[in-house]
């Protein structure tokens, strides 16, 4: 056989072979060997990051020689010859390509893929890459992913907390200046009363709720009840106003719940060196320990502040009135 009648049959041979591995798991050349193909998932090289459809894979089995009778009738139609001669026709072929691979000549069946020979003398097949043969994948091609390039960093802002002004310290000697003046009050209201008798029946009358004609007992019973009265106004202790402070808060901004106390205190110490002041304000009923950013002396300023957490540290934040 002549070298161009050599390649022709080839050529003709691998494309028959190429369209039957789209329909059949198996196609024999007879004389020569099988093809059988087998479900491959798609997948991603490691290296490249090329993402590949999913595809058959094919392999060659050199002890497959049986005529099946598919290559033949493919064969027979394109050259309109007999199933004898057609199967003849292959058979000659097969021996001419046995020969030259044992040779040591590469052969190459266009689209199917490639035989060699190794060290062994052993027949190796390479499937000819980027052909795929699995008719649910026609029309899929490998693709190359690209890297996302990042253009900008994200930078945490750190926030400041405002700064809340110590309460000033009460003045001890305040509660004696109320003592001296209630004091004073009462001598007054005692001297007063002392003189009440000398007054006329008629102005006695007209500006004291007692009756014309209560007796000196009467008016000193008066002066000992004002001047007692006076003592008890000024024993009574006078309530302070308690200076700003966490435990006293009711509105707080909260940072998150966590189940362990360890989690808790890993937080805190993340936002302490943020700028926060931040603190476990209880346990939820669910027993988990409750972060917050601080505390605040009116909604107005834990609203602002809140809004800068969100924009920049924590949209999860929010915020806690009790």
């Amino acid at each position: 056989m002549e070298n161009n009648e050599y390649n022709q049959r080839k050529l003709l041979i691998s494309s028959k072979v190429e369209t039957l591995l789209g329909s059949n798991d198996c196609v024999i050349i007879p004389g020569f060997g099988g093809f059988v193909g087998s479900y491959a998932p798609a997948k991603v090289h490691p290296v490249t990051h090329e993402f590949v459809p999913p595809s058959k894979h094919i392999l060659f089995n050199a002890q497959l020689k049986t005529d099946d009778g598919i290559l033949v009738h493919e064969v027979m139609a394109d050259r309109g010859i007999e199933f004898s001669e057609a199967r003849t026709w292959i058979a000659h072929f097969s021996e001419l390509m046995i020969d030259r691979i044992m040779a040591g000549e590469r052969t190459e069946l266009p689209c199917v893929g490639t035989f060699t020979i190794d060290p062994e003398r052993n027949l190796q097949f390479r499937q000819a890459e980027h052909v795929n043969f699995l008719a649910a994948a026609y029309g899929l091609y490998p693709i190359q992913a690209s890297p996302i390039i990042k253009t900008a960093e994200f930078s945490a802002r750190v926030l400041s907390m405002p700064k809340v002004e110590p309460a000033a310290k009460p003045n001890p000697f305040r509660h004696l200046r109320k003592i001296a003046a209630v004091a004073a009050a009462a001598c007054l209201l005692g001297i007063g009363m002392f003189y009440l008798p000398s007054l006329q029946p008629q102005n006695f009358a007209s500006f004291s709720i007692f009756s014309p004609g209560s007796s000196d007992n009467t008016a000193l019973n008066v002066r000992r009840n004002a001047e007692l009265g006076a003592v008890r106004r000024s024993s009574i202790p006078q309530k302070e106003t308690a200076a700003f402070s966490a435990e006293s808060a009711h509105i707080f901004i909260v940072a998150g719940c966590y189940a362990t106390p360890e989690n808790a205190e890993g937080v805190i110490s993340y936002l302490n060196e943020k700028g926060f002041n931040a603190f476990v304000l209880d346990q939820t009923p669910g027993g988990l320990q409750r972060v917050v950013y601080g505390s605040y002396p009116s909604i107005s300023e834990a609203s602002a502040e809140l809004a800068s957490i969100r924009k920049g540290f924590n949209e999860e934040a929010w915020l806690l009135v009790r």
